[in-house]
């Protein structure tokens, strides 16, 4: 590499060879923090003694050497050709006397110290015929036999030709006290310091390359701190890989702080162990060295460049130097940084990152360290750390009791992290339960997981000792003498399960002796994760979502700022449910967008694939089924089918009813080819998955499959007791299957049964049955009910629903002779089922429409192309915005929360909107506005 900023060094070493005219000899010392150019200066050193017809004589101490006798002089002889003659007999005849003594074993004999005299009076007259120049590179490598030469030399070199020029990197401090003591008080002795290169330096030196690729002089300097070997390093990566590791860079870094003193060698290994942020104490103590030590040499280590403010300054490095220890060696300075560290109180992380690393031969406490490390990682959203904590500590833990704690915690951890991984543990953690080592606190979300992965009996024994616990008799009665101790705490978590059981999984509550049981203490301290739950399935199962709305709200708000826990899944789908069955679905999609946009939970798959999931059954709710579709295809993506389990259901029958209602029966006779869990059929999830296989069936012309799904529907949700909004409308189904049949008669009645059920007053419902009762019933009324059912509709968002209403609507009116308006009201209807996308119903107005197509100019076609001339050209793009929300059927304050305006903002709008189109209502607002993205 070239010499940069090693100028005034150049001029120093320059000086001295000009003084060996004068018969001024000289030893320099070349002093620089590891690798930053000694080599190199020493080198061109050599060359300018060269020029100026000097005898170059050069040698390279080795560690591995240094055992070796006089070693380093045979390496100086061997590095130059001596003309014949006398003066090179004489040299090599005093090298083989001083090799024989030293090798006889002579530290301080009179013959060793002849041959030293010898030696060094051949050396001097080699110098009287040409002037000489000895390089020793690393020279704290040197054989103690050769730096003994040396000193011999270093005496007698005032008045001769001759120069030496030593490299070393740690100031002499590693050479013996007494050639220290001697050398540095000659006279004759220079120090030239060298530094690593400054960010000028960094950039002249790169001035000459190709920078087309790579990093720039600013991130080298940041990288390297100037250091010329890890500098040289990290541009030869760069210079053959685009995106490069950095490996060789790392072994650069390594390999000088290998060949540093022992003291800096362990300070570094013990800051690639503690990683940043460690403290001089702590990095002392793992070295086994005196503090004021490893503070000296963390700063000779900063001085050369190695170390940045905070440990190393690229992973690499740290990697490159703990992967040169052996496997024990590494170990053990793991484990050691785990036990100081826990013993001074670091934070569990810390301690745990150790743990992690070491990985075996863990003690009885890192258990405990590595769960406390594993709750920290999953209240910062990182389930893949916890996973991997979790499954060392289950590793290491001996005590049963213990091993199904950490257990039930991997559960839930990879059920968010690798739901994949999950099945493994549930009936090791099922066998556990049953012989009494899990916490009864821990049951309730392994019955949750069980039933989750279809299997009930396991989940149903589970449940029976639970409720022994409680101290509740076969017979659902309390027992007080069943009970003990801990029946008052395990009785109110068995009524908040049994409650959700009631509602999610009804065959099994129904089956439970107890299902029927009194629920005293139901009622749930803050932070129960099953309380909430209780609270929202009430809610729904009484068909009283209305007095949920609060609570919904408040769970949803809570779940945006915490880590997902066992129940979150569950917590938000029964949340989100209680708003869509309480007629507020506009604001169950928008809690669910606000969720997705966190970003907190980004590792949780479980969780994004049911949020997915929710957000799809929204989408379905408001008849976009685009949108529905790819929600629903990510949650399955996210989350595989067999993962998914028995809630499988969840995104299935979004899938077949959005591809149903959409036109694609194809698309959806695949989904329902897939195969599900036999089990689904015993849980909510099943009701859902028979609606959307009816309306298929209906849709392809099988009315008696679809009439025999809907009542399938009907006779579960009736022995379940769960016939109520929230479950899918299933008398609204098998009415429209009758219809079809041509028994009107038993369409009508159902549809009356459905308008007497309770929570009839549910919007979505009540629209549902007064579009039905308007199919059955006399064309004088149908204009009235179909326009109260319009209104319905319009205020739950649902747009396929409105596109449906306002052709039956048109088709009335045409009856009547309004053929003006029924043209309208076509239009309008063909302008929800395009944004819908809804191929069937856009088909079928089509087929209503005139012939002519009079009227139509302004409509969309299926496929969602627009017209030439839009009527909207002249509305803002605010108004604009508005005006397309109010078409799709959103009230004046939901489209204020979706554009963040006030609703006193969105009236102006919409005035302004009306009076430049001359409507007089947003019903009559043109069907050609631009719609915002369904998402």
């Amino acid at each position: 590499m070239h010499l940069v900023e090693r100028e005034e060094q150049l001029i120093h070493l320059r000086s001295m060879l000009d003084q060996l005219k004068d018969r001024r000899g000289s030893i320099t010392l070349l002093d620089a923090p590891a690798a930053n150019g000694k080599t190199a200066l020493l080198r061109a050193a050599g060359r300018l003694a060269e020029e100026n017809g000097a005898l170059v004589l050069h040698a390279t101490a080795s560690a591995m050497e240094r055992s070796l006798p006089l070693g380093v002089l045979r390496q100086l002889r061997a590095s130059v050709v001596l003309p014949p003659g006398d003066l090179g007999t004489e040299l090599d005849g005093a090298l083989r006397a001083a090799q024989r003594e030293a090798a006889a074993g002579a530290s301080s004999s009179g013959e060793l110290l002849h041959s030293y005299d010898r030696l060094c009076a051949a050396v001097l007259a080699l110098s009287e015929s040409v002037p000489l120049f000895v390089g020793i590179d690393d020279v704290h490598h040197a054989d103690p036999q050769s730096l003994r030469l040396l000193l011999h030399l270093a005496r007698r070199l005032g008045s001769t030709r001759v120069m030496v020029v030593l490299t070393d990197h740690a100031d002499l401090r590693t050479l013996p006290g007494a050639f220290r003591a001697e050398i540095l008080r000659r006279p004759w002795f220079h120090r030239l310091r060298l530094a690593p290169l400054s960010r000028a330096g960094v950039a002249r030196l790169l001035a000459p390359r190709d920078r087309e690729r790579g990093p720039g002089a600013e991130e080298l300097y940041a990288l390297t701190g100037g250091n010329l070997l890890a500098l040289h390093a990290l541009t030869e990566e760069w210079a053959h890989a685009t995106e490069p590791e950095l490996t060789g860079y790392g072994l650069a870094v390594a390999e000088q702080v290998q060949r540093g003193d022992p003291v800096a060698r362990a300070v570094a290994r013990a800051v690639a162990v503690l990683g940043p942020g460690a403290g001089t104490g702590e990095l002392a103590q793992l070295a086994g060295v005196e503090e004021h030590d490893a503070g000296a040499a963390l700063h000779a280590l900063a001085a050369s460049g190695l170390l940045g403010a905070d440990g190393f300054r690229h992973a690499s490095a740290a990697r490159s130097l703990l992967a040169g220890l052996a496997p024990q060696e590494r170990d053990r300075l793991r484990l050691s940084a785990a036990a100081m560290l826990h013993e001074r109180g670091a934070d569990p992380g810390r301690v745990a990152e150790q743990l992690m690393c070491a990985g075996t031969g863990l003690e009885p406490w890192a258990v405990e360290v590595l769960r406390e490390a594993a709750d920290q990682a999953l209240l910062a959203h990182r389930p893949r750390r916890a996973a991997d904590l979790l499954t060392v500590a289950l590793r290491t833990a001996g005590d049963r009791t213990v091993r199904a704690a950490v257990q039930a915690r991997l559960l839930h951890a990879e059920w968010q992290a690798r739901p994949g991984a999950v099945a493994r543990h549930l009936l090791p953690l099922a066998t556990e339960a049953m012989a009494g080592s899990l916490e009864p606190a821990e049951l309730p979300a392994l019955v949750g997981q069980l039933l989750w992965h279809g299997r009930p009996g396991a989940a149903a024994d589970i449940l029976a000792r639970l409720r022994s616990a409680a101290g509740v008799a076969p017979g659902g009665r309390a027992d007080g003498a069943a009970g003990g101790p801990a029946a008052g705490s395990a009785a109110p978590e068995l009524a908040r399960l049994e409650g959700w059981l009631a509602w999610t999984h009804p065959a099994l509550a129904a089956a439970a002796p107890g299902a029927r049981a009194e629920r005293a203490g139901a009622h749930s301290p803050p932070g129960t994760p099953l309380g909430p739950v209780l609270q929202l399935t009430d809610a729904l199962r009484h068909g009283r979502p209305q007095d949920a709305l609060g609570q919904a709200e408040s769970v949803l708000a809570r779940l945006g700022k915490t880590s997902p826990g066992p129940w979150a899944g569950e917590t938000l789908r029964l949340a989100l449910d209680v708003l869509v069955a309480a007629g507020r679905s506009a604001t169950a999609a928008g809690w669910a967008e606000r969720l997705a946009g966190l970003g907190g939970p980004a590792e949780s798959v479980a969780w994004r694939a049911e949020l997915s999931a929710a957000r799809a059954a929204i989408a379905l709710r408001h008849g976009e089924f685009d949108s529905a579709v790819r929600r629903a295809r990510e949650a399955l993506a996210l989350l595989p089918a067999k993962s998914w389990g028995v809630a499988v259901g969840l995104p299935l029958s979004v899938l077949v009813l959005a591809c149903t209602r959409a036109g694609r029966l194809e698309e959806a006779g695949t989904y329902l080819s897939r195969a599900v869990p036999e089990t689904m059929f015993e849980t909510r999830y099943g009701l859902g998955y028979l609606h959307a296989r009816g309306h298929f069936h209906l849709a392809s012309g099988q009315w008696h499959a679809a009439l025999a799904d809907f009542q399938s529907c009907g006779e579960l949700m009736r022995a379940w007791g769960v016939d109520v909004p929230g479950m899918p409308p299933w008398r609204i189904g098998a009415a429209e299957a009758w219809l079809r049949l041509g028994n009107r008669d038993r369409a009508r009645r159902l549809t009356y049964e459905q308008q007497a059920r309770p929570g009839a007053a549910d919007p979505h419902a009540r629209a549902l049955a007064l579009s039905m009762l308007a199919s059955t019933g006399g064309s004088a009324s149908r204009p009235h009910l179909l326009s109260e059912a319009l209104q319905l509709f319009e205020d739950c968002g649902d747009i396929y629903h409105q596109g449906r209403t306002l052709a039956a609507l048109g088709q009335a009116h045409h009856a009547l002779g309004d053929n003006r308006r029924a043209r309208m009201l076509y239009r309008r209807a063909r302008h929800m089922a395009a944004l819908s996308g809804s191929v069937p119903l856009c088909e079928e107005l089509l087929a209503l429409l005139p012939a002519d197509g009079a009227g139509d100019r302004d409509a969309p076609a299926a496929g969602g192309t627009g017209p030439r001339e839009r009527p909207s050209a002249a509305l803002t793009d605010s108004e604009r915005r508005v005006a397309a929300l109010a078409a799709r059927g959103y009230t004046n304050r939901e489209i204020a929360a979706k554009l963040y305006v006030t609703p006193s903002t969105v009236e102006q709008h919409l005035t302004r909107t009306f009076r430049k189109l001359g409507v007089k209502q947003r019903k009559e607002l043109p069907v050609v506005l631009g719609a915002p993205a369904a998402d």
